[in-house]
């Protein structure tokens, strides 16, 4: 089944790195809140900020999935800043139907060595993503040596950077922010062309600012599925196959999301792509998918079950198909049960 397009997907995190506008109570300068309203999960509470110390809180959820692919960043971070620096996970947002927190970091064990706890009554939303005008995760916070506010971003674009020169006593919140405005501007202007050109179904154009995209603003790297259509419609077969194998093995390895929505545009029966679809990677990319999945996840045995029945496997199809719509919700059963129905028609 298909996920969110890799172009919404990008929006997504455009929109959810915006910086607080001026006046909002909480920024660089700002005396950091306290973490009081939380269930901690993992590792000891923190009740102040320790003078000399720096703290990194990564404002995440387990339905994010830019939240999840920033998991492994943090974890390295971690382990090679303590003791100097406190990594906290601070879970928020939560929303019905979502892998509850504690079972989600229990199951990551040591992949999440750091502090977890776990917003009560969206009052630690309040207290920090409110004031600092934040309204996307995943969102990072650096509280200083001297519990003030250092910096808010994303924590995959610039918090490396920024942790080294507060850890030196060098770090110039105005000066980093002005940088990285001028950085986002390029951005939008870049992604405001590959947006005209996506509609305009100017493919070559596609490709090539993807690329440019990608230059400003590594982050953005799910545009690379939009590159691999933009290949298969110029008739770059070749190109497009080692595009996909390259992000099957590398780029997304353990990104499901990503992976599922490849899988998808090669087997989707009502799919947009030219008659040149590759049901054959399109299976590799949901068999990876589903790997990271553990198995658990319906949209992604959906996938995988179209992905066997294109190739003609109609026994695996059904028998995946039925997982699928075992573990589904309710309201996502009828739908998946007329792929079933589908399936076990062809046998008859």
């Amino acid at each position: 089944m298909h996920l969110a397009a890799p172009l919404a997907l990008a929006a997504a995190l455009l929109a959810g790195s915006a910086v607080a506008a001026d006046g909002d109570s909480l920024g660089p300068g700002s005396r950091a809140p306290t973490l009081d309203h939380v269930e901690w999960l993992k590792g000891e509470a923190v009740p102040k900020w320790q003078e000399g110390r720096v703290y990194v809180l990564d404002f995440w959820a387990t339905w994010c999935g830019p939240c999840k692919a920033s998991i492994p960043h943090l974890n390295e971070l971690a382990r090679t800043l303590r003791p100097e620096v406190s990594v906290i996970g601070v879970a928020v947002a939560p929303r019905s139907g979502q892998v509850p927190t504690d079972e989600f970091v229990a199951d990551a064990g040591d992949d999440m060595d750091y502090l977890i706890c776990e917003d009560i009554d969206g009052m630690t939303w309040e207290g920090f993503m409110a004031p600092a005008g934040r309204s996307g995760i995943p969102t990072a916070m650096v509280v200083g040596k001297t519990g003030n506010v250092e910096w808010i971003g994303h924590p995959m674009v610039g918090l490396d950077e920024v942790l080294e020169l507060v850890l030196d006593d060098k770090f110039d919140a105005e000066a980093f922010e002005a940088e990285r405005k001028e950085q986002q501007e390029q951005v939008n202007r870049v992604m405001a062309k590959f947006s005209k050109a996506r509609e305009s179904l100017d493919w070559a154009a596609v490709a090539t600012l993807v690329d440019e995209v990608l230059e400003a603003e590594p982050r953005y790297d799910s545009l690379l599925l939009q590159k691999h259509l933009a290949l298969l419609e110029l008739g770059q077969r070749a190109d497009a196959i080692a595009l996909g194998k390259q992000l099957i093995a590398d780029r997304f390895h353990d990104r499901a999301g990503e992976l599922n929505t490849l899988a998808w545009m090669h087997v989707d029966p009502n799919g947009v792509l030219p008659a040149t679809k590759l049901p054959e990677l399109g299976l590799a990319a949901a068999q990876r998918a589903d790997d990271i999945a553990k198995h658990e996840s319906p949209d992604i045995l959906d996938t995988l079950a179209r992905a066997h029945f294109v190739l003609g496997d109609v026994d695996k199809a059904i028998e995946l198909q039925k997982m699928a719509v075992d573990l589904a919700p309710a309201a996502l059963r009828p739908q998946l049960t007329v792929a079933l129905e589908e399936y076990e028609a062809a046998t008859r």
